[in-house]
């Protein structure tokens, strides 16, 4: 799995202390569905983002938690 898929959201899961069996939980979602979304295999849609947010009590953009490596900060 790359690791630096969603590095924001990994590094707020990894400051609450969840991993990605917990975060799956956290959301309820299956934990393959969970890391096949974390690998960009497939896509979040907007409610398990303000899911994952809510659960993570993140108060920043949704844009900052899903920023994928590469993109340009907006």
């Amino acid at each position: 799995m790359d690791r630096m898929t969603y590095p924001n959201l990994r590094a707020q899961m990894a400051l609450r202390g969840h991993s990605l069996s917990t975060m799956a939980q956290a959301v309820h979602m299956k934990y393959p569905t969970f890391c096949r979304k974390m690998r960009r295999m497939s896509s979040f849609t907007l409610e398990e983002c303000l899911r994952i947010r809510d659960a993570l009590h993140f108060s920043g953009t949704l844009d900052t938690l899903f920023l994928v490596h590469g993109e340009d900060d907006r």
